[in-house]
This record gives C-alpha cells, sequence and structure tokens, in this order.
C-alpha cells in the first residue's frame, strides 16, 4: 500500500512540476502557439503545414503537394517546400 501511495506522490508531483514550467503557456493552450521570436516564426509555418495538410487531403479532396493560398488563382506546388509528413500525419488526428 505504501508503494501506492508513494507512486501516487510523484505523480502529481511531475504534474505540478509540468504545470509550471509550461506556465504562460499551459493558460492559453487552445490558442497559443510555443515557440519564440528567435527562430523567426517557424512555428506558425509548421501549424500552416499541418493545416494545409489536413484541408487537402479531407476537406478538398487533392493532393497536399499544391495551394491555392499562395499566389492565387494560380497557386504552387509545394512539392520543393520543406513539409513534414510525419507531423502532418500525426496532426491530421
Amino acid at each position: 500500500m505504501k508503494q501506492h501511495k508513494a507512486h501516487g506522490t510523484v505523480i502529481i508531483l511531475y504534474i505540478v512540476i509540468t504545470l509550471i514550467l509550461t506556465f504562460p503557456w499551459v493558460i492559453n493552450f487552445t490558442t497559443a502557439i510555443p515557440g519564440s521570436d528567435t527562430w523567426a516564426y517557424d512555428e506558425s509555418t509548421f501549424v500552416w503545414n499541418i493545416w494545409r495538410f489536413k484541408h487537402n487531403m479531407l476537406n478538398l479532396h487533392q493532393s497536399p503537394l499544391h495551394t491555392t493560398d499562395i499566389f492565387f488563382p494560380l497557386g504552387i506546388d509545394l512539392v520543393l517546400y520543406t513539409y513534414n509528413f510525419l507531423n502532418a500525419l500525426l496532426g491530421m488526428t
């Protein structure tokens, strides 16, 4: 019984530490993108990649390697774009 109590205490301690270390972000979890200005807002690009991939595949039923959001109305091919397919596939859930 003592082991279960010790495990529960450690789990609660880890949860509290996680909330403290992610404090500014944890309050705005649904609207904020974690990251900093240091890397020229790459985080926003990654979020757009995930959204664009999911939108093209599920809503438009077309290749995720083309978009008309950029250079409208012609669009642009994203073949040479730095897509991260693994993150995009995991983000579809």
